[in-house]
């Protein structure tokens, strides 16, 4: 069964009136909790308006939020990034650089992926420049329409980067996906 709460916060002095109006949000369930769809907005009158009782009983102007428990969500969100646009991207970035190696990390390639993880993604190929600088104009070049953490490095940055340890080349290394290379 659906619960209901309405919450109001009053106190708030009265706005100026040109016409009764509510300006509401559209209901919206939350992607972390199941079941709770969320409305909230401002009332400035009564007429029309949903009804906003405080403790006293009376119809009141203010802030509100209401609250509703439609139970729990029988769909599963779409994953934000899919194989098909993962390797549309790794074909952009070979036609664009022609890196020696491109690697998915992570939570992707671990097979434990949640429907809104990024996708990481480490590029091996030499380059000029700042690393930060590369990346900016891979991501301008080869833009995503998914969330990405991309990271570059130059092939003799790797071994080293490896036995001192960085974490994030040993975790690509050792449990990535090779895409490309």
């Amino acid at each position: 069964m659906a619960t209901r709460a309405v919450y109001s916060f009053t106190g708030f002095p009265d706005p100026p009136q040109a016409q009764p109006s509510c300006h509401l949000s559209p209901p919206r369930r939350h992607p972390h909790r199941c079941g709770l769809a969320v409305r909230h907005g401002l009332a400035l009158a009564a007429d029309g308006a949903p009804p906003h009782v405080g403790a006293s009983g009376q119809a009141q102007r203010g802030l509100f939020m209401e609250v509703r428990d439609d139970g729990p969500m029988t769909t599963t969100p779409t994953p934000l990034v899919t194989r098909e646009a993962l390797l549309a991207f790794t074909q952009r970035l070979v036609a664009c650089y022609a890196p020696e190696k491109v690697i998915l990390f992570g939570s992707l390639a671990r097979g434990q992926a949640r429907w809104d993880s990024d996708a990481d993604i480490l590029v091996v190929m030499p380059f000029e420049g700042r690393h930060l600088a590369k990346i900016r104009e891979m991501r301008r070049l080869c833009p995503v329409q998914f969330p990405l953490d991309l990271l570059v490095r130059r092939p003799e940055e790797m071994e080293m980067r490896y036995r001192g340890g960085d974490p994030v080349v040993r975790e690509a290394l050792d449990h990535g996906e090779v895409l490309y290379g």
